[in-house]
């Protein structure tokens, strides 16, 4: 614990960030708050914040299912596409669909970057039910209650697989992705 005085009263902190109203569960994924449980086991939204924390600070372009965005300090472009699916605009997931959510539609990610550096490199990420998502790995182990240090490692490594690959800028200076993006996943665009 973390102790913070002020005149007359003293405080004291956590040293996490995981906390609930009644109690966290028993489970290691119990749903409750928090992008990261308490064996730090990173969640998607984890992942999902830190794909936006490596956006530029200008805006370029706007259209559902993509941000594009550029540094004002270093100039390179990075972008990331999303597919929050049209069947849950109005409401989020809950537990009555919590079998089914993932048989939602699906969106396409089409686009042409002109006017780059040719052979200008590109890293893609993506982040999606089986990548960066740890939550079947722990279910294909039998949902232990109590996972030993060596499941706990495993989930570790299954929580950061994300899948990246490089691309590469023609020499035409044109970047062309096609891609599927399934329901609930993100994908990172960076320029190196």
């Amino acid at each position: 614990m973390t102790q913070f005085k002020t005149r007359n009263f003293t405080f004291f902190a956590p040293r996490t960030v995981i906390f609930e109203e009644k109690g966290g569960g028993e489970e290691i994924f119990h749903g409750g708050f928090g992008m990261i449980n308490f064996q730090g086991l990173v969640k998607p939204s984890f992942h999902a914040y830190r794909m936006l924390n490596q956006l530029g600070d200008e805006k370029i372009y706007y259209k559902d299912p993509l941000f594009i965005s550029r540094s004002s300090k270093t100039g390179k472009l990075s972008a990331i596409a999303f597919n929050y699916p049209k069947e849950y605009e109005q409401t989020v997931p809950s537990m009555q669909n919590f079998t089914n959510y993932m048989n939602a539609s699906s969106k396409t990610l089409d686009i042409v970057l002109e006017g780059l550096n040719p052979n200008a490199c590109f890293e893609i990420e993506v982040l999606d039910k089986m990548h960066g998502n740890v939550y079947d790995a722990y279910l294909n182990m039998g949902a232990p209650h109590s996972p030993n240090i060596r499941e706990i490692e495993f989930l570790r490594q299954k929580a950061w697989d994300t899948v990246k690959e490089i691309v590469k800028v023609d020499e035409d200076g044109r970047l062309i992705l096609k891609r599927d993006i399934d329901p609930w996943s993100c994908i990172l665009i960076r320029e190196l």
